[in-house]
């Protein structure tokens, strides 16, 4: 008796229950479009600072990237808002991560908004759109913006220096470039979307020596000696031991760096052939420069090429 009971009652009040109900999933899909929830569980904390990163071109060497970074540096300095600038080249003294002198990362420090230029309106974006707009003047970099403890959190979930990301895997690199110029096209007329960028896997010059087997054998010299010579010349070998106390340390004897700092140095390379004569590399291997890779990242296997993104309020 008391289950119907219970169900007459309900069924008095059916007209209410069916009303709220309603009225709730309406409110409820009424705040999913309306953009007032946004997707993340915490809404974005102001740090007070800036981190920002300029990328270069894979073949940058450290006077370059040096010089690049102190331009920069003064750059941001140069903004009224900005109480200073610390920067880096390259990788951490650490090593935990594996990136080249073409990586350049910055951390500006800024003063209350009460004391910024009334033309940023105390809005952040507005002030890195500006420091943007100065740094792309400077030719061949790519610069992304980020805050110092949410960029090392970005990193640390994804291990992409991003806010979003879209990894692809695969075996062939040049593939996995050239699928990575198509999505960047397609994300870049995504409204919402700034900072697009692309991590490259080539791009850094390599020096390859191809041995002509055949020159070889004419010299009667073998693929393993003109590879000695080569490791002998430009990396070293240990000929010996040096002993300090219980301590052992190899002693490494290589050519002297003007005779194997450039490409023409190492074809003028010497070997000496079992008839006397002495040959160089030069006729006995091909010595080009090829684009390689600049570093690969492996995750559960395959290898990955990554993009990153920043996107707006707009597009969260």
């Amino acid at each position: 008796m008391e289950h119907l009971t219970e169900k007459y009652r309900v069924a008095e009040h059916r007209r209410t229950t069916v009303g709220v109900g309603a009225l709730a999933i309406l409110a409820a899909v009424a705040l999913m479009v309306s953009g007032l929830i946004g997707s993340e569980f915490l809404p974005h904390l102001d740090e007070g600072a800036i981190w920002a990163r300029g990328t270069l071109a894979p073949s940058t060497g450290p006077t370059e990237g040096t010089r690049v970074m102190d331009q920069s540096r003064l750059i941001l300095a140069s903004f009224p808002e900005v109480t200073q600038v610390i920067s880096q080249v390259g990788r951490p003294d650490d090593g935990t991560d594996t990136t080249g002198f073409f990586n350049t990362e910055y951390f500006v420090d800024l003063k209350s908004k009460n004391e910024w230029r009334p033309i940023f309106h105390e809005d952040k974006d507005e002030l890195i759109a500006a420091m943007d707009r100065e740094l792309s003047k400077i030719p061949g970099a790519l610069w992304n913006f980020s805050q110092p403890i949410a960029d090392n959190m970005e990193e640390a979930v994804s291990g992409v220096k991003g806010e979003l990301a879209i990894k692809l895997y695969g075996e062939d690199l040049k593939v996995l470039e050239e699928k990575g110029d198509e999505v960047v096209g397609v994300m870049r007329h995504i409204p919402g979307i700034e900072d697009l960028g692309l991590f490259r896997v080539l791009g850094q010059p390599n020096l390859n020596l191809t041995v002509d087997r055949q020159q070889a054998a004419r010299f009667g010299i073998n693929v393993a000696d003109v590879q000695d010579a080569v490791e002998t010349a430009v990396g070293g070998k240990a000929v010996t031991q040096v002993l300090q106390g219980e301590q052992r340390y190899d002693l490494v004897v290589r050519y002297q760096a003007g005779y194997r700092d450039t490409q023409a140095a190492i074809k003028n390379i010497r070997l000496s052939a079992p008839s006397g004569e002495r040959v160089s590399l030069a006729q006995l291997a091909k010595v080009e420069i090829r684009d390689g890779r600049r570093h690969q990242v492996q995750r559960a296997g395959p290898r990955s090429r990554q993009r990153r993104r920043r996107g707006d309020e707009s597009c969260r």
